[in-house]
């Protein structure tokens, strides 16, 4: 695999930098672990964030690279996503060279234009690894990844989507509750599903 880095792509032309809008179902689908991927095997450098229009990506390299990333990305993007469109978009002007690609912290735009995923089945991988009893995640009801969306007890409640913006609604219950039933309600709320190996997973 090629590394990310200039002195691999400088050998193949010179470096261009441009920037991509992608809009459609790619937050919460490991998205951005994807895009990284690409970087890496087609020697380019940059950055690629979330914002509450979807994602923005920033690529440098060889006119090339970028055109058979961009073109890997709209063919066979990660399995949960679903991209309506990828368009170049403007950039300031800057000589800036980048020494590797980055996964960036998302941010909050005031227009929010893009899609939240939804729920899902559990995928595959995920059923193998549950029912192999020598997988540490043998029969672990809330086993999930970025290709098994919505399988945390949690709403997103604005965009971008981070973990720290994915929290639940207060409970009003129906009638009183005891102590023992008021704790299991919260270990169910609280508990954080457990990443899985075959998929990636980011927290930014």
């Amino acid at each position: 695999m090629v590394q990310n880095c200039h002195d691999s792509a400088e050998q193949g032309g010179a470096l261009e930098t441009r920037r991509y809008r992608i809009c459609g179902i790619v937050q919460g689908v490991g998205f951005r672990p994807f895009v990284h991927r690409l970087a890496r095997t087609f020697a380019a450098t940059g950055w690629v964030l979330n914002d509450s229009e979807g994602v923005l990506l920033e690529l440098q390299a060889t006119s090339d690279n970028i055109a058979q990333l961009i073109d890997e990305l709209a063919s066979n993007p990660p399995p949960m996503a679903r991209i309506n469109g990828i368009v170049e978009v403007p950039r300031e002007n800057s000589d800036q060279r980048y020494a590797e690609f980055s996964i960036r912290k998302s941010r909050q735009l005031a227009k929010m234009d893009t899609i939240i995923p939804p729920d899902s089945n559990v995928c595959q991988d995920c059923l193998n690894e549950m029912f192999d009893p020598q997988n540490p995640r043998y029969r672990y009801a809330f086993i999930n990844c970025t290709n098994s969306a919505g399988r945390d007890i949690q709403l997103s409640r604005q965009c971008p989507m981070t973990v720290h913006k994915q929290q639940c609604k207060p409970l009003q219950c129906a009638r009183p509750v005891s102590m023992s039933m008021t704790i299991s309600i919260i270990v169910v709320i609280t508990r954080n599903p457990m990443p899985a190996p075959h998929a990636d997973q980011n927290w930014i």
